[in-house]
Parts: structure tokens; sequence; C-alpha cells
């Protein structure tokens, strides 16, 4: 048995790589724009307040859990 190709489906998948292949190659035919200018950074801290506030939050607990344990030995002795 003989494998006769179709000529509508190798005509349909040639049209289907050519159009592969051209959208493959149209960003290097594309002229790049410049980028955009860069953003200024914006005004007060550069990072968020809500961290600044966790940071406080920690140091206050790990100075209370400190004086804690001392307290607790202190009292032991």
């Amino acid at each position: 048995m003989r494998i006769v190709p179709n000529k509508f489906l190798t005509a349909l998948t040639g049209c289907f790589i050519g159009m592969v292949s051209l959208t493959a190659h149209a960003s290097t035919l594309v002229a790049n724009p410049n980028p955009p200018p860069p953003t200024p950074p914006p005004p007060g801290l550069p990072i968020d307040g809500g961290i600044v506030l966790l940071l406080l939050i920690g140091l206050v607990f790990a100075f209370y859990k400190f004086n804690y344990k001392h307290h607790i030995k202190k009292t032991l002795k």
C-alpha cells in the first residue's frame, strides 16, 4: 500500500510553518523604541512602615522576654 500525500494538507502545513516562522522573526524586524525613563523614588522611608513597626514590636518583645527570664532566675536562687 502506497501513502499518497494530500495536496491540501501539505499546503496548509506549509502556510502554518510560514506563519509561525514569520511571527517568530517579526520582533527582529521591528525597531526597538527607547526604554522609558526611570521613575523617581517615592518620598519617605525606602521600606514599608509596617516593617518598621514589626521590628519595634519584636525588639520590645525580646527585651521583655530577656528581662522576664532573668527575673525568674533571680527569684529561684
